[in-house]
Parts: C-alpha cells; sequence; structure tokens
C-alpha cells in the first residue's frame, strides 16, 4: 500500500508546516527495517518493482568476492501491489527525495490557471525517448521504482486526490490480477493507467471490459504497436474517460500524446451500479510452474541456464569503474569475462553489479541483462550456457526484446559451442559486427539495441592462443540511451519474432513468404459488442499439437481469428522433446506447455487435458482442439450457443464440433443440431465437462485404460452417470450435441494414424463444414431431454413415413430410392421404419452413414435412442423403429 499524499497546489502559508511534517515522517523512515526469521529485511525502492531484500555481508568494491547474499529484485511480473515504504539514505536513495525529484518536473509544466477544485492532469504515454508519466497539479503520481513493463495503474481518492495505490502489472504470464485489482477499486475511486512497451495483445478482453468501467472506450480498439494512456472513474459512462492511443515509436505531437487540461471529479455521470464479471477463468501460476517443474524432471533448478525468475541486483560500484565520471546521459558499463576456470564473469550497469560470483547465476556461456533505454532499468538477465545446451532459450530471449531495449552481454569460459546461427542472426540484428566469428574460449563483450541498422561501436573479442585462454574482456565504458541517430534507427514495422522462426524453421512456405514476413499476429476483435460478455470467452481452449509444423500453424491461425478469443486462456500443449511447437505458439500470443508424454498421441492427449484442467482449477468445462485440424470461423459463436444448454442440463457432457456424419452429402443444415447418444467419442474438438473428466480421464488408472486407451475409441459411456445420483440407473441419460454441419476442417492424417483410430472411413468422401462466421442456431432451447423427444414425436407425425425394407436393399442406389418418393413427399422429411439392428445397419450402408466399433461394439454415428437425424442430399431424413 502506497503512503498517501494530497495533490493540491501548494500555498505559502503551509510551506512550515510541510517542512516539519517531511521531518518527522523522514524520522519514521529511518526506521524502516524489520527482521524476518533472523534476517535483516530492508525495502529497496531503485528497482523496476520495489522489494524486501537481505542485508548481506559485504566485502571489497563488491565484485571481487563472493557475496554472502545478493539482493533479489523481482520485476512486477505478478502484479501486485508495491508497498511505498522508504529506508533511510546512504547507498539507498531515499524514496521520498525521489519523489521530490518527479514533483520537481511536474511542477515545470503544472498551470496555476486551473481553479479550485479543478485539478491541472498531465498524462503522456510512452514515446520514443520518454517513458510514460502522469501529473496531479504539481506531483508526480508515478515514481521511478513504479515504471515498469507492463500497465501502470494508480487509484486516486476523487474526494481528497489522495493516491491510494500503485500497481505494475506484467502481463506476460497473466492479466487475472489487474482485472481483480481493477475490480477491488472502490467506487468513484480515480483511475490512471498507462502503458510501458509493446503489452496490447497481452490484454485480454475481460481486462480492456473491466477498464470499460472506468469510462474507458478505446482500450477495445488497443491493439499492438501502440501506447495507451487513459484518466477514468469507477462507474464513469461510457467513453467519459480521457484516453490516447499514439503508435510506438512515434513521437508525441502537442494534444495528441498527452492528457492536458483542467479537471473537475466527478469526470460525468457516474452510473448507479456496476456489473462485475465474476470467476474469470486464469492460468493458475503456482501450478503451472509446478508442472513444468515436474514435466522438466527437476526441482526447479536452472541448472542449464535461461531468463532468470528476477533480478537480483548486487554491490554498488560508483561508475562501474569508469573515470572519469560518465555523463548525465550516458549509462555507465563494466565487463570482465575471467580469466580461467576459477574465475568469475562480472558485469555491472549503472552502477550496479549485475552478473559475479554467485549473482544472477553468472556463469559459462552468455551472461546477458537488458535495460530499458527510457527508464534505464534493468529489465531481465539471463544465463545461457551455450557451451552444452542448444540456443533455443536464449534465441526466445532476445526474441522478446522491446523496441529499443538495450542488451549487454559478456561470456565466460566457452560460449560458441551450441551457440546457433539463429543466434548469432539476432544478435547481428542488434548491432554486432563480431559475433560470426566468435571461437572456441574466446572473450567477447558486446552492448547492442533492439532496432538500429549500423553496428554498435561498444564490442570487443579476443582469441586465445592455443589451448590458452584468451586474454580477458575488462572494460569500463559510457553508454547512451541510443546506439545510433534517429535516421539510423529502423522506421519500416518488422516482426522480428516471426523473421526469426521463419528463418529457423523451412516448412511453412506460405506462412514464411517474403510479403508476409512482417504480417502482425494479432487476436480478432468481435463485432458484436453485446456479446462482450460472452461466457465462451471465459472458457480456457487446450491444442494438443502434433508433430506436423504445417498443421499446427494451421490449427493457430483458425484461432486467433476467432472473434473474441481470449488468448490468455489458450495453452497449446505439446511433446516436451518438439520444441518448434512452443515457440509457434509463442507467435501467436499463446501459451505453450510441454508435456512429458510417450510418443503416442492419444497418451499425450490424455495427459494434455489433465494439465490443462490442473492449471485452470475454476474451469467447469474445457475446449479441446486436437491436432490435424482447423476451426472454422464460426467455432466459439457455436459453443457459445450451446454451452447454455449444456450447464443447464446435467445429462449433456460433450458438444462436439465434428459430425462423423458430415459429408456433402449427408449434411447440409448449418442451423441444426441433434442429441445424439453418449457412444460417440469425443474427436477432433470439442467442449466437454470437467464432471466427465474427472470420472474418466482423471480417474484411477483401471478406468483410464478401460474407456481411453485408442485415439477417437474411448468408450465413455458407462463413466457418464451423473455425480450425486443414487445409481447409474437413476441418473438421466446421457448425451451429447452434434452439429449437421461441421465447425471443423479436419486435415486428413498419415497412414500410421489412420491404421490406429481405423478412421480411413471418415476421409472416404468430402465433408462439409460451415463457411459463416455469424451462423446462429435454431431450436437449442429443444435440445434438453424431455423437449427434444417431443421434438422427435412431431417430426416423426409430420414426416413421409416409408418401410424400410426397400432401403435395405438399397436396389438402384439411394438416390433411385429418394427420386421415387419425390412428388410424395411435397417438401415433408423422410421417415424410414425399420425392424430390427440388422436391417437398419444395411440402410445406413445404403445411405452412407459414418459406422466403426468402438469398445467391442458397433458405433452409429448420429444415433439417439434407435433414432437417426441427418440430411441426405438435402432432404431432412430420419430412421427409426417400427412401432
Amino acid at each position: 500500500m502506497r503512503n498517501s499524499f494530497a495533490v493540491g497546489r501548494r500555498r505559502p502559508l503551509l510551506i512550515i508546516g510541510s517542512i516539519v511534517s517531511i521531518a518527522l515522517i523522514f524520522s519514521f523512515v529511518l526506521s524502516r527495517q524489520v527482521t524476518i526469521d533472523r534476517t535483516r529485511m530492508r525495502y529497496e525502492p531503485e528497482v523496476p518493482a520495489g522489494a524486501w531484500v537481505s542485508d548481506g555481508e559485504r566485502r571489497g568494491k563488491g565484485f571481487s568476492e563472493k557475496t554472502s547474499q545478493g539482493e533479489e529484485v523481482l520485476p512486477p511480473v505478478k502484479g501486485e501491489i508495491q508497498p511505498k515504504e522508504e529506508k533511510k539514505g546512504g547507498k539507498i536513495k531515499d524514496q521520498k527525495e525521489e519523489k521530490r525529484v518527479a514533483s520537481a518536473k511536474c511542477a515545470e509544466t503544472f498551470d496555476t490557471s486551473c481553479r479550485s477544485p479543478q485539478i491541472h492532469v498531465r498524462i503522456g504515454a510512452e514515446t520514443p525517448s520518454l517513458p510514460p508519466y502522469a501529473c496531479f497539479n504539481d506531483i508526480a503520481i508515478f515514481s521511478e521504482a513504479d515504471i515498469g513493463r507492463g500497465l501502470l495503474a494508480a487509484s486516486i481518492d476523487d474526494v481528497t486526490q489522495e493516491v491510494k495505490e500503485v500497481a505494475t502489472f506484467d502481463l506476460s504470464t497473466t492479466d487475472g490480477r489487474l482485472i481483480e485489482w481493477l475490480g477491488s477499486l472502490v467506487p468513484r475511486a480515480i483511475l490512471v493507467v498507462v502503458s510501458f512497451g509493446d503489452i496490447a495483445e497481452r490484454l485480454s478482453p475481460d481486462a480492456r471490459r473491466a477498464l470499460h468501467r472506468f469510462g474507458a472506450q478505446k482500450a477495445a480498439e488497443w491493439r499492438g504497436g501502440s501506447a495507451y494512456a487513459a484518466l477514468g472513474q469507477r462507474a464513469l459512462e461510457e467513453g467519459r474517460a480521457r484516453e490516447i492511443l499514439l503508435p510506438l515509436g512515434a513521437a508525441a505531437a502537442a494534444g495528441v500524446g498527452d492528457i492536458n487540461d483542467c479537471f473537475e471529479f466527478p469526470l460525468g455521470k457516474l452510473n448507479a451500479t456496476i456489473e462485475e464479471k465474476k470467476d474469470v477463468n486464469r492460468v493458475d501460476e503456482t501450478k503451472l510452474a509446478e508442472l513444468l517443474r515436474a514435466q522438466a524432471g527437476t526441482g526447479g533448478a536452472n541448472g542449464d541456464g535461461g531468463a532468470s525468475r528476477g533480478v537480483l541486483l548486487g554491490e554498488e560500484w560508483p561508475q562501474c569503474g569508469h573515470t572519469p565520471k560518465c555523463g548525465e546521459d550516458l549509462l555507465p558499463m563494466h565487463f570482465y569475462s575471467g580469466a580461467n576456470k576459477d574465475d568469475h564473469p562480472r558485469m555491472c550497469v549503472g552502477g550496479r553489479m549485475v552478473f559475479a560470483a554467485g549473482l544472477n547465476d553468472a556463469g559459462r556461456g552468455l551472461n546477458v541483462a537488458v535495460i530499458d533505454q527510457k527508464s534505464r532499468k534493468i529489465v531481465k538477465t539471463g544465463h545461457f550456457d551455450t557451451y552444452e545446451k542448444d540456443s533455443t532459450s536464449l534465441e526466445l530471449f532476445l526474441d522478446g526484446l522491446g523496441e529499443g531495449d538495450i542488451v549487454a552481454v559478456v561470456s565466460f569460459d566457452e560460449a560458441s559451442s551450441m551457440l546457433s546461427d539463429m543466434a548469432k542472426q539476432i544478435f547481428y540484428e542488434l548491432g554486432s559486427s563480431m559475433v560470426h566469428r566468435l571461437k572456441f574460449r574466446a572473450s567477447w563483450f558486446f552492448v547492442g539495441q533492439k532496432g538500429i541498422r549500423v553496428f554498435s561501436p561498444f564490442e570487443d573479442l579476443n582469441f586465445p592462443a592455443g589451448n590458452a585462454w584468451a586474454t580477458p574482456i575488462d572494460a569500463s565504458i559510457c553508454v547512451p540511451g541510443s546506439l545510433s541517430g534517429p535516421s539510423e534507427r529502423r522506421s519500416d514495422k518488422q516482426n522480428a519474432a516471426k523473421r526469426h522462426f521463419c528463418a529457423k524453421y523451412d516448412r511453412l512456405d506460405e506462412f514464411c513468404q517474403e510479403s508476409h514476413l512482417d504480417d502482425a499476429i494479432v487476436s480478432r476483435p468481435l463485432t458484436d459488442p453485446k456479446r462482450a460478455d460472452d461466457p465462451i470467452f471465459n472458457v480456457p481452449i487446450l491444442v494438443v499439437a502434433g508433430e506436423s509444423l504445417g498443421r499446427v500453424r494451421l490449427t493457430l491461425e483458425s484461432l486467433i481469428a476467432q472473434p473474441g478469443i481470449n488468448t490468455q486462456l489458450v495453452i497449446v500443449a505439446h511433446n516436451k522433446e518438439y520444441k518448434m511447437a512452443s515457440d509457434l505458439a509463442l507467435l501467436f500470443h499463446f501459451k505453450p506447455l510441454p508435456i512429458n508424454a510417450t510418443s503416442k498421441y492419444n497418451d499425450l492427449l490424455l495427459s494434455s487435458i489433465s494439465a490443462a484442467f490442473s492449471i485452470f482449477p475454476k474451469a467447469t468445462s474445457l475446449i479441446v482442439v486436437e491436432s490435424e485440424v482447423a476451426a472454422t470461423s464460426g467455432l466459439l459463436l457455436f459453443f457459445s450457443q450451446l454451452l447454455p444448454v449444456m450447464e443447464k442440463d446435467e445429462s449433456i457432457q460433450i458438444v462436439h464440433a465434428f459430425n462423423y456424419n458430415g459429408f456433402t452429402r449427408t449434411s447440409s443444415s448449418p442451423s441444426s443440431v441433434y442429441r445424439v447418444d453418449d457412444t460417440q467419442p469425443p474427436s477432433y474438438i470439442y467442449l466437454m465437462r470437467r464432471s466427465l473428466y474427472e470420472r474418466s480421464i482423471g480417474a484411477s488408472g483401471a478406468n483410464l485404460k478401460a474407456c481411453c486407451s485408442s485415439l477417437h475409441r474411448w468408450s465413455l459411456s458407462s463413466l457418464f452417470s451423473l455425480s450425486g445420483a443414487a445409481s447409474a440407473a437413476a441418473a438421466a441419460p446421457a448425451a451429447v450435441l452434434v452439429p449437421d454441419v461441421s465447425r471443423v476442417v479436419v486435415l486428413r492424417p498419415d497412414a500410421i494414424t489412420l491404421a490406429d483410430t481405423g478412421e480411413a472411413a471418415v476421409f472416404r468422401e468430402p465433408r462439409g463444414f460451415v463457411k459463416s462466421s455469424d451462423e446462429r442456431l435454431a431450436d437449442v432451447e429443444k435440445l434438453s431431454e424431455k423437449e427434444y423427444e417431443r421434438e422427435m414425436e412431431k417430426i416423426e407425425k409430420a414426416s413421409l413415413s416409408l418401410d424400410g425394407g426397400q432401403w435395405a436393399a438399397c436396389d438402384g442406389g439411394y438416390g433411385s430410392l429418394m427420386k421415387k418418393e419425390e412428388k410424395r413427399r411435397d417438401g415433408k422429411s423422410l421417415l424410414i421404419r425399420y425392424k430390427d439392428e440388422k436391417q437398419v445397419a444395411e440402410i445406413i450402408k445404403c445411405v452412407g452413414l459414418y459406422s466403426n466399433q468402438i469398445g467391442g461394439r458397433q458405433f452409429v454415428a448420429g444415433a439417439y435412442r434407435g433414432r437417426i437425424r441427418f440430411h441426405l442430399d438435402g432432404v431432412p431424413m430420419m430412421f427409426a423403429p417400427l412401432r
């Protein structure tokens, strides 16, 4: 909780009182040191996010010997409200002084013509040279310690204009905490938000709607490549908030890139009530971390290198040893690459050690720090052992850089053996002229920047002589915020991550065509605002990737094109050995999830469903998207119309997007949905209940083996009984819902998969699928058990009834049989009565419906209590037993 301070014009009569108050507060601040488990802790404000740190023993200059403890400074990845207690002076700058400096900057633009109760508000979006800022009169809302990657937010009392809370939300993992925080603000609370970094595509529709409740309107239009800032108020009418949308990299023009006006609160009419969305599904980060550790087979140690979970700052070293002192606009740095195996690499940035013995996992390979160009804060660090491990994690680390980010690198021991050509290419694009010459046990340091088109002047490379170590790098430098002039910065918009992906994997010709390399990959917004709170957008989506990269790409493209899709809820599970799927998922802003499974796809599918329900503990249902498929553009709208039906009728366990009878001959009514017996196995794309998972896939090994050992031959009918029923017999007979026309395009699998599933008949002839993205279903209220039975009886009475004997004989084929009844039918449905199972099997064969052996019994697609509904060459058909 941030210490509150009033915002208002300073009056001379209050100056003496203010000085006395500050003195009293400062004396209290000197005591802000606590002991936890016998460890002295203090608050460190001078980092991207404030944190309590342990006091460690200090020796020498702070880098020549290993410290007993580093100072762990976690970036605001959890979206937690930052405490604002102050620490006494000395080496750690007093935060109150920091506020005074920030306030002085606000005072320069403070317009005293604003008359009480008006407040002069200035809010600026991020620009190429400056981080975002916010001023209320002469007071800075965000201190330097608050500035961090993500969405910066402040809650301000509308009466006293006191800053109540300040929080920084890094949305890379989830925006759940942002949504919760916005929902917790008191009525009438004033909200100030500013973005820092290209984060728009990480903001879900739920988060945008949460901002909407503060009067924001442009938040819904905010897309990648732009900065956002807003001044709103809880319950404010839509569109009354003041907002900024500014392309990242564009200089702010007067009145365009900032809010600068006199305001009186409330900002407009406030609504009497606010509807908050409850039970928003988000990834449980703790469970996800546990799952990832379990899949990796480790206890969480990062032994093979990688990005650190936080930034550890070591000892202070004034000017990083550079003499004379670096200029005010220059950042001092020092690099030391080590002289032998018993030595350690060291890096100093801005007067603090970033890499040293025991600090940020410094060690063999490459030690990398990322510095934000505008705030000069260390954003993240990473150690990558490129002697023993491949460069995949390094490539992903570098692909995550934001425009203008400064990258500092120092090698230690051997860094060239496993350094990939792709990693070298990325360093080259960051300005390295020497990385391609890196050799065994060479010493290298480099400072580059994302977006420059010239070689960096800050780089050196020493080669070893024979088997000896190379002469160590030992350099102190002063680095400007921009390593090249404005004319040398890249002006064209590039999708660097996609370019690197396509250079690394050469299997995606169309996706990686030169003309499409820089196409932005963004989710498709809703065209119908009335669906903004549709529950389907709160259902997690699990993609279970196969080994065909091209087909995984088609699946992900079909999902990102779903209007209103919530990318925060899309998980792409893949075999942990198949890293290409992980790289591809990140391109689409989805979350990759490596799974430790056998080579069998069915095992991967089962493990992935279990993992998905585990990391989404609140989810009552899950959309499963298998391999080798592409969703039609109206998939989520289809599920949206049937989700309430499934939730209301507990006998419905699964909603299928795929119809086994969905050949172009046998399906032609996109608005029709059928209630089908529970014998149809889950296949391709489906919406399933958690309760079904818990009784089958999540059940004991015996049940799991009995039900689900073969792909698309799962036998779940014996597990469909409702929980809480006295017995299976007392439960309502279970059912599934199936569309007449499929909402999924199934790509023909390879011969091995076909043999494994026995589904060659699925691909024997062309299949139909719905092409419209706005197809509305008919009579969904008639899909409950009793209503559906009544509807079937009505259809039977209204249909032209035919004897099944002729159809079983199939004399002349079904086409000839239909032609005979064309005049007599007169627009009616055809009802074919059969006398027994043998006869109906012959009729099914004549017409060409799908059937297969599952669990030792014949599965007839579309069957519901003896009836089968479908459309044959556009004619509504029903098979039913004789009565």
